[in-house]
């Protein structure tokens, strides 16, 4: 057999035997193998060159466009911002604005007050008239006291919003009274006096302030300026079907206070009812500073004090009802941590009322 393996010295031969133009063949296909081999790693490179470029360039329209985004947004936000400042800034002028009018109206009103209270008569009718000191310093002590109310105390709104929660009790009692009036003591810028007139039904309203008085009069409200215990004094028997009372008690002494309600079982009708809004004391944070800020405050009353008046004189049901909580109550309430008896000083309802109605027997 033949060995499987090339004989060294029979390719050396063959070699040798090539003639130089068979060489030269062989150089020269080798030479344009080599040629295409280098432009196919050429038009390889110029490819990847290009490819590079091309991510290269929709990298830099990628950071562009995020760069153009976030320009819009911040852009946006700005924009916002001063929209949001503008708004803030007009609101704030309007505000501002208001408030001069208030005060300008305010001061007109207490020069007016002051020309005719000080406004000489006519010296042939009055040679010797003078304007009373207790009508000028009245008049000025109203404006004073109106001007307090708007700085510490509820709007208009807010106050008539809470009073919607007493009318179902006034119209059962004004219907079951035979549509007998009815009367609010202290009846101050008008609030439930207002419902009382959209819920069509008939009421008096008495308060001791000029200004007060004579606004409601140009708004058609039946009113009179008198001091309740007085004006309570001076009417019949079973006049009434209805007495209100809002935040007023804790300006009387204690004796008016006891004296009215003896005068509201005499005067409301068998089934009338006897309504009373006051401060609750149990709110320690709400009662402080209201003492301190209306400066005729005596005395709050105790839940258990206008309970024990009602009994007194014969009040029967008597119920309670602990008013407008603040709205952190519940949230302290519910925390583990802190003391449920200290969230009540904090945010208790800060109005309590008592109604109390004349039993049917009563004459």
């Amino acid at each position: 057999m033949r060995s499987s393996q090339a004989n060294p010295e029979a390719v050396h031969l063959k070699g040798a035997s090539l003639t130089p133009l068979k060489r030269l063949e062989l150089y020269i296909s080798a030479i344009f193998k080599l040629g295409r081999i280098e432009r196919i790693a050429k038009s390889a490179r110029a490819q990847g060159t290009q490819l590079s470029e091309q991510l290269a360039q929709q990298n830099n329209r990628i950071e562009a466009q995020t760069a153009q985004t976030k320009l819009l947004a911040e852009q946006s936000a700005k924009a916002a911002q001063a929209l949001a400042r503008d708004e803030v800034r007009e609101l704030a002028v309007r505000h501002a604005e208001l408030a001069r009018n208030y005060v300008d109206m305010s001061r007109r009103l207490d020069k007016l007050l002051v020309s005719i209270c000080r406004e000489p008569q006519a010296a042939k009718e009055y040679p010797k008239a003078r304007p009373d000191p207790s009508e000028l310093s009245n008049a000025l002590l109203d404006s004073f006291y109106r001007r307090l109310e708007s700085k510490v105390g509820r709007t208009r709104d807010e106050v008539k919003s809470q009073q919607r929660f007493f009318l179902p009790d006034a119209e059962s009692a004004y219907l079951r009274c035979a549509k007998r009036p009815l009367l609010d003591l202290g009846c101050g810028r008008g609030e439930w006096l207002d419902l009382m007139h959209e819920d069509q039904m008939q009421a008096i309203g008495v308060d001791i302030d000029s200004l007060q008085v004579s606004d409601l009069e140009a708004r058609g409200r039946n009113v009179h300026r008198q001091d309740a215990l007085t004006f309570l004094q001076a009417q019949s028997d079973a006049s009434f079907s209805c007495i209100t009372s809002f935040h007023l008690i804790e300006y009387l002494s204690f004796a008016d206070v006891f004296a009215i309600v003896g005068e509201a079982m005499r005067t409301l009708a068998p089934g009338g009812l006897l309504v009373f809004e006051t401060l609750n004391v149990a709110n320690f944070a709400e009662v402080g500073p209201s003492l301190f800020s209306n400066l005729t405050n005596n005395q709050p009353l105790s839940e258990s004090v206008l309970t024990a008046l009602f009994e007194t004189y014969g009040f029967d049901p008597i119920e309670m009802h602990q008013l407008h909580p603040s709205k952190l109550l519940e949230e302290f309430l519910r925390r583990p941590d802190f003391d449920p008896d200290l969230a009540m000083i904090l945010f208790a309802p800060r109005d309590l009322a008592i109604f109390g109605t004349k039993p049917l027997g009563e004459d």
